[in-house]
C-alpha cells in the first residue's frame, strides 16, 4: 500500500506526473456529439469492456464513476446482464454503512468481482478500498486530486 499525499497547482498538473507509477491504458470511445457523451460511454462499456472483464473471470476491479447520473446507467446495465448481476457490489454516498462494510468484505475476498464507486462517495466519505487490483476510471474525476 502507498500512501502518499501531495498537492500540485492546478496548473502543473500533468498526466505524465502521477505519483503512483503504473501502466494506463486509454481507450477512444467512439462518439456522434456531445449530447450523446454518455451513452455512447455506456454502449462501449457494455460492447467493449464488460465482455473482456466477464470473459477472463477478472476479480477484484473496481470501477470509479464520477458521475451518479452514469452510475445509476451503469449499475442497472449491470443488473440487466445475466452473468454480471450476481458478480458486483456498489459504493454511493447514499449507502448505509452496514451495506459499505459488507460489499468491501465480498469484494476484498473475491466473492464480488466488480465493485462500483462513486466520486461522490468518495469526496465525502473517503472509504478505504482494498483489493482493487484494476481500475476503471469511467470519467474524469471531478477533482484532480482523485486521480492515481
Amino acid at each position: 500500500i502507498v500512501k502518499l499525499r501531495r498537492k500540485v497547482p492546478a496548473d502543473e498538473a500533468s498526466i505524465c506526473n502521477v505519483i503512483v507509477k503504473m501502466r494506463q491504458v486509454f481507450q477512444r470511445v467512439p462518439c456522434e456529439s456531445i449530447s450523446t457523451q454518455g451513452e455512447s460511454r455506456i454502449k462501449y462499456f457494455k460492447e467493449a469492456i464488460l465482455p473482456q472483464i466477464m470473459r477472463t473471470k477478472q476479480k477484484h476491479t473496481l470501477i470509479y464513476v464520477p458521475s451518479y447520473f452514469d452510475f445509476v446507467s451503469l449499475r442497472n446495465m449491470l443488473l440487466k446482464h445475466d452473468i454480471a448481476s450476481s458478480h458486483f457490489v456498489s459504493v454511493t454516498e447514499y449507502s448505509r454503512g452496514t451495506e459499505v462494510t459488507r460489499g468491501r468484505a465480498r469484494f476484498l475476498q473475491g466473492r464480488k468481482r466488480i465493485m462500483l464507486y462513486t466520486g461522490r462517495a468518495h469526496f465525502f466519505m473517503r472509504h478505504h478500498i482494498k483489493g482493487a487490483r484494476h481500475l476503471i476510471m469511467f470519467g474524469l474525476p471531478e477533482h484532480a486530486e482523485f486521480y492515481p
